[in-house]
């Protein structure tokens, strides 16, 4: 599994679909986004509900986030709760 931190708590987090996961694909994509270096996640995974949570430094991240996300495969609900530090 990937590095970032993954809520491990349910083991519906894991979800099989040929050899990868919603929760890995949702992973990759927020660590491949230049604008996220350095910042850290929690994903939740569910029937294709995606939750993701952790904090950034402004609302330009927060959108980045939610971009990068946007094409990712799987996804069919997306809830960024991503705050902003203050």
């Amino acid at each position: 599994m990937p590095p970032g931190k993954f809520n491990r708590e349910r083991a519906e987090l894991f979800i099989p679909d040929g050899g990868t996961t919603l929760l890995h694909r949702v992973d990759t994509a927020l660590r491949d986004c230049p604008h996220l270096i350095g910042h850290h996640w929690t994903i939740e995974v569910r029937d294709g509900m995606v939750v993701v949570r952790g904090d950034v430094d402004s609302y330009f991240e927060k959108q980045m986030a939610q971009e990068a996300l946007r094409q990712v495969h799987g996804i069919r609900e997306l809830r960024n709760q991503l705050r902003v530090a203050a």
